[in-house]
């Protein structure tokens, strides 16, 4: 047999390269995203609704944490619409980069609820598939409240000082940064066709599987869009 130095110079290579990749290189969990049920866009029967993925997220074990929500509050219809489609622009470019940059960047913040679960996630994971409905007025029979399978398991709260619930917020335009709620989206005060004082009435909002890298640190899914709420 002839000894072909090129040929064992490339598999020497490519032995190598695969050491370094498959040692050197940390595991990071693949999280499915909340499953699509409902989408919000319309101020009768208002509610947020989606899917867990609890079984398509079971092979991950510990890493796998469950479920939540992130939201912002805007002046207009039109400003959380647009704020919507740039988000879904980004989620379809960067979508396991993106729950952070909305955090980070769009100033969301994550639902609360009450009670609390032990480990704070609005929904923590199951072994088997639920629906999550989220009403934030009462509606008919149907009381305000987290549901899970049709349960009223909790309250929804915003993520501020005094855990307030989400009614219409009023702020003047010229309402400086140190003294609005960090999860409402100011009006610029430049704009002078709202008028002076501002009503801050419709959500905009996000579901998004939680986990735990390989470094115990944040892990998200890509997000999905559940509409926005105006509110009462």
């Amino acid at each position: 047999m002839v000894f072909d130095k090129k040929k064992y110079n490339i598999l020497l290579y490519l032995f190598f390269s695969f050491l370094i990749f498959s040692c050197g290189l940390d595991s990071i969990p693949y999280l499915e995203k909340p499953l699509f049920t409902h989408i919000q866009n319309v101020t009768d029967n208002q509610y947020l609704e989606f899917g867990t993925s609890d079984v398509e997220n079971q092979a991950l074990g510990g890493w796998y944490r469950g479920f939540t929500v992130l939201y912002r509050i805007y002046a207009t219809k039109e400003a959380c619409e647009a704020d919507i489609a740039l988000i879904e622009r980004q989620n379809t470019s960067q979508p396991y980069n993106v729950a952070t940059w909305l955090q980070n960047t769009k100033g969301y913040h994550f639902l609360k609820r009450e009670p609390a679960t032990s480990t704070g996630v609005l929904v923590p994971p199951a072994s088997h598939n639920r629906t999550v409905r989220i009403r934030l007025f009462d509606y008919g029979t149907e009381l305000k409240g987290l549901y899970i399978d049709n349960m009223n398991e909790a309250q929804v709260k915003r993520d501020d000082d005094d855990n307030s619930d989400f009614s219409i917020i009023n702020l003047a335009v010229d309402v400086s940064a140190q003294d609005a709620p960090s999860d409402v989206q100011l009006v610029s005060s430049q704009d002078t066709t709202l008028g002076t004082d501002i009503e801050y009435r419709y959500v905009a909002f996000f579901a998004v599987t939680l986990g735990l890298d390989t470094h115990f640190s944040p892990l998200y899914s890509e997000l999905l869009s559940l509409g926005w709420i105006e509110l009462q």
